[in-house]
C-alpha cells in the first residue's frame, strides 16, 4: 500500500514538473504548433562496416506566425542538418534511449542555431521523434 502510495505521488509530481516546463516554453514563445516534417526520414548511420538505417518520423513545435512561415520557408536546409545529424552519429547514440535523446537535442540546437542566423529570431520550441525505428 505504501508503495502504491509513492508510486502514484512520483507519477503526480513528474506529470507537475513536465507541465511546468512546457508551460514556461509556451510563456517565452508564445501560442505553438506542430509542423511534420515529411517525408520521413531513412538515413544510414554508423561510419564503416555493416550498413545500419535509422527511419524517423519528426515534429517541430514552432511558434505560431511568421516564424512558423520561416521554418516552413527553410524546411530544405532543416532537412539537410536532420539527416547529416543522424548519418555522423555512432551506433551507441542512434541504439540506446540516452543516445536518442542527447541526438534529439543536438538536432533541436542545429536547427534553432541555424535558423537563429537565417531569420534573427528564436520560434522553436521542440523536437519530437514521433517514431525512431533502427535497423542494425
Amino acid at each position: 500500500m505504501v508503495l502504491s502510495v509513492r508510486l502514484i505521488a512520483i507519477v503526480v509530481l513528474l506529470f507537475a514538473v513536465s507541465g511546468n516546463v512546457f508551460a514556461q516554453a509556451n510563456k517565452e514563445l508564445g501560442e505553438t504548433t506542430y509542423i511534420d516534417l515529411v517525408p520521413p526520414f531513412v538515413v544510414n548511420y554508423g561510419g564503416q562496416g555493416r550498413i545500419r538505417f535509422v527511419r524517423t518520423k519528426i515534429t517541430l513545435r514552432v511558434r505560431v506566425g511568421e516564424f512558423e512561415q520561416d521554418v516552413r520557408r527553410h524546411v530544405h536546409p532543416i532537412r539537410h542538418l536532420i539527416v547529416m545529424g543522424i548519418s555522423g552519429a555512432d551506433a551507441d547514440t542512434v541504439e540506446t534511449t540516452e543516445g536518442q535523446k542527447k541526438l534529439r537535442k543536438q538536432l533541436l540546437d542545429d536547427i534553432r542555431d541555424f535558423l537563429e542566423k537565417e531569420t534573427g529570431k528564436q520560434g522553436v520550441a521542440d523536437l519530437l521523434f514521433q517514431t525512431f525505428l533502427v535497423q542494425r
